[in-house]
């Protein structure tokens, strides 16, 4: 006879917070000071709740609380940050290194050139000042752990040196998306070698602003000489460069020749009252500037015989071309929103809204239908949920209380 041991099967923990992954996924729901008492329970508590507390800085809110955190703190936690939003000067910002999104604006007065907003620089906030704990090394080298996190970094209405630009940029090697928004880059020196080591792929920012904003240097270089690994730059504005004069009739550039790369374009600007002299640009810039283009999005209302002209210059790699309109494109128009401030009618109370965005974080992570039809029984906070799992990218949501930062869609 044959004796087989009796063991008995793993049974599951019969509380379902054991689960490390459990853990993790209600942490996403609780409140900052219910993620506070949790991380207090066990050491595998404190690794799934921590980062749900330390996930995001928004210095509209948390100023305040941010300031009074001493160092020792921030040496500890500083490493579970991941985005830090709406920084408007060189506050305590030791963390920073520790950052994947990193958006930086400044509120001076807003002038409509780039010869008024130099005079206005002096209201800017200085960049270089929040990154001088981001020092290259000697060589081209990293200091260890400084900046080597952040990802995706905006810049709005800041002022900044273009040897402070420089240090960002190698102090960042693992940035990957820029934006730049009336971003003021002064004083080019010359006899300082100009740094091409960055591995940006994606920019956003118009073409005056990457080509030359500063009226004391003309002869300062394009800021896509510092981007030679580009693949695709979203033009916010076709602007033409003050430099640009109108005795030039084409760029005076191929921008292809500074970044091989550079094959996707968005032109996705709307026609509006200087609408002839944007397409010119557009145009210009398709038949000269660019090669081997294989995407390129416009708007409709840019779309003549000019331009498709420096579309057809292309199509012997151009595969694939979108042609968009403010009404028809609506619904993708909202489903690339990133973030919302909107309130709806029967949802005032803050118990719905928090109830609203829980059921949200839940479709999100759980993969939910996007667009799922409301039904009659559901209540309003149901309905406003289904109708927000209509926006993809959606990060930030705002109901009327405060800002939730949500989840991205699980696969």
């Amino acid at each position: 006879m044959q004796l087989v041991p009796n063991n008995p099967p793993n049974n599951p923990p019969n509380n379902p917070l054991d689960l490390p992954e459990i853990r993790t996924r209600v942490a996403t729901f609780l409140m900052r000071k219910d993620c506070l008492s949790c991380i207090r329970v066990s050491r595998d508590w404190f690794h799934d709740f921590v980062p749900s507390v330390w996930h995001t800085i928004d210095f509209k809110t948390d100023t305040a609380a941010f300031t009074a955190v001493t160092p020792e703190v921030l040496e500890k936690y500083g490493g579970f940050i991941a985005q830090t939003l709406d920084v408007e000067g060189p506050e305590r910002l030791s963390a920073l290194q520790h950052s994947r999104d990193l958006r930086i604006r400044s509120s001076p007065p807003d002038p409509d050139t780039f010869e008024e907003q130099r005079k206005w620089a002096c209201h800017y906030m200085h960049v270089n000042d929040v990154f001088a704990q981001f020092p290259p090394s000697p060589g081209q080298g990293l200091t260890p752990n400084q900046g080597s996190c952040l990802r995706v970094l905006s810049l709005s209405r800041v002022c900044i040196t273009r040897e402070g630009f420089s240090a960002l940029l190698r102090g960042s090697q693992n940035l990957e998306d820029l934006a730049l928004f009336r971003v003021v880059i002064i004083r080019h020196k010359p006899a300082v070698t100009l740094y091409t080591g960055s591995n940006l792929r994606y920019l956003s920012a118009s073409v005056a602003q990457v080509w030359c904003n500063d009226e004391e240097d003309p002869l300062a270089p394009c800021l896509l000489l510092h981007f030679p690994l580009l693949k695709a730059w979203d033009i916010l504005l076709l602007d033409r460069p003050k430099h640009w004069t109108s005795k030039i009739s084409s760029p005076p550039a191929n921008f292809s020749t500074w970044c091989p790369s550079l094959k996707t374009i968005n032109f996705g600007v709307l026609l509006d009252r200087f609408g002839a002299k944007r397409i010119k640009i557009m145009t210009d810039l398709l038949l000269n500037s660019f090669e081997d283009l294989e995407a390129c999005i416009f708007s409709a209302g840019n779309l003549d015989s000019s331009s498709a002209l420096g579309l057809i210059s292309h199509q012997e790699t151009l595969t694939s071309v979108t042609i968009t309109n403010r009404i028809q494109d609506a619904e993708d128009a909202t489903a690339m929103r990133w973030e919302l401030r909107v309130m709806f009618k029967g949802l005032e109370a803050t118990q719905d809204i928090e109830g609203c965005v829980k059921q949200l974080c839940g479709l999100r992570q759980a993969g939910g239908v996007m667009g799922a039809q409301p039904m009659a029984k559901d209540t309003i906070s149901t309905r406003v949920a289904k109708h927000l799992m209509q926006f993809k990218k959606l990060r930030t949501v705002w109901l009327g209380t405060k800002d939730y930062y949500l989840p991205p869609f699980s696969a």
